[in-house]
Parts: structure tokens; C-alpha cells; sequence
């Protein structure tokens, strides 16, 4: 085998190890914040269904979220719109 070749499964076996990282952090920080897809929430006066959460945080505050806006019939939309912190869940 060459040297190349035990440097490229040396390089994928650490990008399985980063991945299994990532989603394991991804899993914590919805357990921390209380994150649930389809959960509702409020940011700047408006409601919005959780569609997924990006793990961006800032300074250790709430992450980011994906979610579809309320529309005034009270249907959601199918547009994905990006919730930045605050934003508090709705009950």
C-alpha cells in the first residue's frame, strides 16, 4: 500500500470521527435549548413553526433557527425563513 493510500483512509476515518462530533453536538444543543422540530416559537412579534435548527450559536445564546412563518389564515407557509435570537417558545 502506498503512502497515499494510508493517508486517504487515515483522512476518511477522521471525517467519519467529524461527522459522529457534529452530530452529537447538533443532538446536545437541541437538548440544552429545548428544541423540537414542529415546536412554535416568536421572534419580533411574529410565530413560527420549527423546521429545523442550525447550529450556529453566538457567545453561547440560543441557536438559530429554520421555521415557516403564520400566515394570517393561520396556516404556515412553505417558505423556510431563518429566526435569529431572541426568540421564546410558544406554548
Amino acid at each position: 500500500m502506498t503512502r497515499l493510500n494510508e493517508i486517504e483512509q487515515e483522512r476518511s476515518g477522521l471525517l467519519r470521527q467529524l461527522d459522529a462530533l457534529g452530530a452529537e453536538k447538533h443532538k446536545l444543543l437541541m437538548e440544552k435549548h429545548n428544541v423540537r422540530v414542529g415546536m412554535l416559537v416568536e421572534h419580533a412579534g411574529k410565530v413560527y413553526k420549527v423546521t429545523a435548527m442550525r447550529d450556529h450559536t453566538w457567545n453561547d445564546q440560543q441557536p438559530w433557527l429554520y421555521g415557516s412563518l403564520r400566515l394570517k389564515d393561520g396556516t404556515f407557509g412553505k417558505q423556510e425563513r431563518t429566526i435569529f435570537t431572541p426568540w421564546r417558545e410558544i406554548l
